[in-house]
């Protein structure tokens, strides 16, 4: 959980996760929405671009806490009674990156997504660096407090998501539509944002190009005329759980 009264940072490494390649520059794009963790927004609420001049091979670290904390608008919860009360004073925070680098791939592809809930409190200086949950999920230092006995008392807790099977990629099968068009076909479940495809020549260490597609089966993609056998996949960010899920290999041969 992010708490936005204390800075939270976020690292952002120079070389792109998906070509290994080293980016000039890249953009940050920050996401904040109140309601269900599997519906994010489609803009940007912040979009932050940082030119790597160096060619740094190293991270770069970004305070995100000042941009996000105006989106609560903290609102007292009130009850009568011993209960479990909805905060309702926390929002989803996401945040994705695209790189500049000789790869078309980095420039449409998300990278480095992430999905935290954030609320409006802070940590103590002893917790360290984006201080998580304790394990107890009691958001106040301690576990003894001396309360009034005639008097009301509230206890912060973060109350355990509800667990979502993790969303599945299949590719069924990759036919010729002649040249260097093919047609995909694949099946998903799950909550899964766009699905991108990437493909490299086989033995080689890393992918080569990706494009966005559609969530609908089958699409078409573009592979080299050049003779070989190329691995392709799919992709895509699992909004519920908040990771990339990728599909299986399939190779298509190129004569």
């Amino acid at each position: 959980m992010i708490k936005s009264l204390t800075p939270y940072y976020v690292y952002v490494p120079f070389v792109s996760p998906l070509t290994s390649l080293t980016c000039t520059s890249y953009a940050f794009e920050l996401f904040v929405w109140n309601g269900e963790k599997s519906n994010p927004p489609t803009e940007a609420s912040f979009e932050i671009t940082k030119n790597n001049p160096t060619a740094s091979v190293g991270n770069d670290k970004l305070d995100i806490s000042n941009l996000i904390s105006d989106f609560v608008n903290f609102t007292q919860q009130e009850g009568s009674t011993t209960e479990l009360i909805n905060g309702n004073n926390q929002v989803w925070v996401k945040w994705q990156v695209y790189y500049t680098t000789s790869n078309p791939l980095d420039a449409t592809t998300p990278s480095e997504q992430n999905t935290v809930l954030m609320s409006k409190g802070y940590s103590y200086a002893m917790d360290g660096e984006n201080a998580t949950t304790p394990a107890n999920k009691i958001l106040l230092s301690g576990n003894e407090f001396k309360v009034n006995r005639q008097g009301i008392f509230v206890l912060p807790i973060e109350i355990e998501e509800t667990t979502v099977t993790l969303a599945t990629l299949t590719i069924d099968n990759i036919t010729s539509l002649g040249g260097d068009q093919y047609e995909l076909s694949f099946t998903a479940t799950g909550n899964l944002d766009i699905i991108y495809y990437r493909y490299k020549l086989d033995g080689a260490g890393s992918w080569d190009v990706g494009f966005e597609s559609s969530n609908t089966s089958p699409f078409d993609i573009t592979l080299p005329t050049a003779a070989g056998t190329y691995n392709v996949q799919i992709f895509a960010y699992d909004n519920d759980n908040a990771v990339n899920v990728y599909s299986n290999i399939f190779n298509v041969i190129v004569v």
